[in-house]
Parts: C-alpha cells; structure tokens; sequence
C-alpha cells in the first residue's frame, strides 16, 4: 500500500509540473519581459510595425535631430542609454515635428524627465541606409507621487493653435518665413550684439528660452535695421534687461558661405512696471 500511494504522489508531482509547464507556455506573452528597450535594442527587425509601450523611461529635455528628425535621448528602466541619434545597430527614438513643438513647452534642456512611452516601430529610409526607428507617438510623464501629470500627443498636437511662440519657430523658422509675427512678454538685453553685419539682439521668451544676440545655424536670432539700433541705444542700458512686445518679421540673411534664417524686428513695445506701454520704438 505505502508503495502505491509512494508511485501515485510521484505521479501527481509529474502531471502538476506538467501542467505549470503547459500553462507558462499558453500564458500571453508578458510586455515587461519582451517589450523592454534593451530586448527591442537587439532585436528590432522583430517588432516592425508593432506599438510598443517602454514604461519607467527617462528622457533628456533637450531634443536632437538626425536625418531630418527631431530625436529623442532615452533611458531604459534598467539603465541603458539611446542617444538622440539615427543608430547603425538597435534604434533610435523619433518623434514627429508636432510632437516636438509640445515638448518645447513642457520640457526644460538641462533636466530629464520620468515617462511611459508609447511607440510604434518604423524604418527610417534616408538615402545611404534604413534605419530602425521608435516612433513616438504618446509620452505619458510622471510626477513625483508616481501619477501622470502631463500627456503629449500625436492627436493633440494637430489641434489647433494659438500665436506661434518663439521656441516653436525656432524648431521650425523654415515654416514661417515671410510672416509677420508678435512675440508677446520677451525680454531683451540693454546690449546690443553684431554679427554678420547685421545688429542683434539677444532675447528670452516668455517660457525661458534665451536666443543669443548672433546669427544662428539652427534656429534663427533677431536682427534689428541700422535705424531701430540707433534708437535703442537711447531708450536701452547696457546692464538691464527690458520686458517688451516684439514684432518682427521671419526673412533669410545671406552671407558669402551661408543663409540664416533671422527675425527682423520692426517694432518694439516696452512695458513699463504696472504692465502698460511706455514706450515704442520702429
């Protein structure tokens, strides 16, 4: 008797393991173990066409661009590292040019942010090579309770939108060449710059962004006529700052080696403390 009931818990043993065995295997496949970036890294031909979601990543707040696309520095949860760059091996995180004007606003370039990523994975076609791309299409950031607290998105960034701020026509000046724009609560350096022939002013958004006052291979700077120039340097001290309503317009300046894109600004309207006009300069 005791043999029997010796051979039966053995069999009971074997079917039970078998049976955690067969379970594992029809188990759906688990996210965080073949959706990882470092799995994707090696393998990214196996998951083309596929939207992947990378949980717990960190990313730079600063954007790059490679091959004609804004890209994005991430890092995995466990530690690895993708540069902002086009990649000959593994991939790169690409985000669409309305993804990367909502970015301007929400991150700041010397931090880097915790985030949930959603991307769906593409080639990248360029005229020596293809390359393998995440493109991002939702990045869900964390506060510091561990809660979403601001969500960017493909949909949302084709809504429409208000008065084109400088961060957003710096990433894109090409698009507003010709307009006439105003960019609202800027403040400018009491100094006036020279570059290129050209004076220039050195100013910072209402957001944060600083502009210097130098001609720009990417972006643009702003450029002031002879006779505007002539009128600050009797309204401006050198060693202040002044909040003021910026209208300008995008045109190109071309050198003997280069074309740059600038904003030439026609008017200037200063505020003064209690938030009215003091003064106007054109």
């Amino acid at each position: 008797m005791s043999n029997f009931k010796q051979v039966s818990n053995r069999v009971h043993i074997r079917v039970v393991v078998l049976l955690l065995i067969i379970a594992a295997f029809c188990l759906p496949v688990s996210a965080a173990s073949l959706t990882t970036i470092e799995r994707v890294y090696l393998f990214p031909e196996q998951y083309l066409g596929q939207t992947l979601v990378f949980d717990n990543a960190t990313i730079d707040g600063e954007l790059g661009t490679d091959e004609g696309r804004f890209m994005l520095r991430v890092e995995s949860e466990a530690g690895k590292w993708i540069g902002a760059v086009m990649l000959s091996e593994g991939f790169g995180f690409a985000v669409s040019d309305n993804i990367a004007s909502q970015l301007v606003s929400v991150m700041e370039p010397n931090y880097s942010y915790r985030a949930r990523l959603t991307v769906t994975m593409k080639t990248h076609p360029t005229r020596y090579r293809v390359y393998n791309i995440a493109e991002v299409t939702k990045i869900e950031f964390y506060g510091r309770t561990g809660s979403i607290v601001e969500t960017v998105t493909e949909a949302a960034a084709s809504a429409p939108q208000g008065a084109p701020t400088i961060e957003r026509v710096y990433l894109f000046p090409e698009q507003y060449l010709g307009q006439t724009l105003v960019f609202d609560n800027a403040t400018i350096d009491g100094e006036l710059g020279t570059d290129e022939g050209r004076f220039m002013l050195r100013v910072e958004s209402e957001a944060g962004k600083w502009i210097g006052a130098v001609m720009l291979s990417e972006g643009f700077g702003f450029a002031v006529s002879d006779n505007i120039a002539g009128q600050l340097v009797n309204v401006m001290e050198p060693n202040y700052s002044y909040r003021a309503r910026l209208t300008v317009t995008m045109k190109t300046h071309q050198t003997r080696s280069r074309i740059y894109n600038i904003a030439e600004v026609t008017k200037i309207e200063f505020y003064g403390r209690t938030g009215s006009i003091v003064e106007t300069v054109r």
